[in-house]
């Protein structure tokens, strides 16, 4: 073979020897940065999603939660929805999917409840003021006050939506003894006889009251968590979360 050939093909394979490197070399960088990103990302989008499915499945005995997605708003707002989009497009689609049809119906939770929580104590104490003897009447608040607004003995929001209506009566009647027993020397009297007056405090008509007031409101709770827990058993549970976990151990 000529020299002057010789050297043509070596200079030949040199470059495509280079250009070969230099593909090899971006494409060993853009694994390393998938690999990186995907690191980075993933287990903390499954973790949050997996906390907040918890958090759902204990909602109707615990329902003073507020559901929040800070790591995917995150992935939103930085745009690093793209990231995925373009190396895990399966993935994508579903999150995505919950992104925008799923995650809505965990605010309106958020919101129905606050709706319910906000609205029960002002109706109640109003109510209670009108239906509880003039010897107990200042005692309306506290009353409306421990059975709406905070997790105590006598709270009733995870009954309601339990729909325990004996535990309701229950708590009622216990919440209503234990803050104007003080007012009375008959501290256990069942029913509680108003001394001087002859009067029956009804336990029974004030807490079908509180339940038929509160009812509308509580309907609207159930329903949405009913429908959100189908939906996030079927698309998140069944395969959004298997998918970003497959992702977490095979990124490339």
């Amino acid at each position: 073979m000529p020299i002057f050939a010789s050297a043509i093909i070596s200079v030949i394979l040199a470059v495509i020897g280079y250009f070969l490197g230099v593909r090899q070399t971006k494409k060993q960088a853009l694994s390393k940065y998938i690999a990186e990103t995907a690191g980075d990302l993933y287990p903390s989008l499954f973790s949050e999603i997996k906390e907040e499915l918890e958090l759902l499945d204990n909602y109707l005995e615990e329902p003073n939660i507020t559901f929040n997605f800070r790591e995917l708003d995150k992935v939103y707002s930085s745009g690093l929805e793209r990231f995925i989009e373009t190396h895990h497009k399966e993935l994508f689609l579903k999150l995505d999917s919950f992104h925008k049809r799923i995650v809505p119906k965990f605010l309106e939770l958020n919101s129905l409840f606050l709706h319910l929580w906000n609205n029960m104590f002002a109706i109640w104490s109003n109510y209670l003021e009108k239906s509880l003897p003039q010897e107990v009447v200042s005692e309306s608040k506290n009353i409306a006050h421990d059975l709406s607004k905070s997790p105590n003995p006598y709270y009733i929001f995870p009954d309601l939506l339990n729909e325990r209506f004996q535990e309701i009566r229950n708590k009622t009647e216990a919440c209503i003894l234990e803050n104007t027993s003080h007012l009375y020397l008959e501290k256990a009297k069942r029913p509680f006889v108003i001394e001087g007056q002859n009067q029956v405090i009804g336990f029974d008509e004030i807490s079908k009251f509180l339940i038929e007031k509160a009812e509308p409101r509580v309907k609207k709770v159930i329903a949405t968590y009913r429908e959100l827990k189908k939906q996030t058993d079927r698309e998140v549970r069944q395969k959004l979360l298997p998918l970003i976990q497959e992702y977490i151990s095979n990124p490339i």
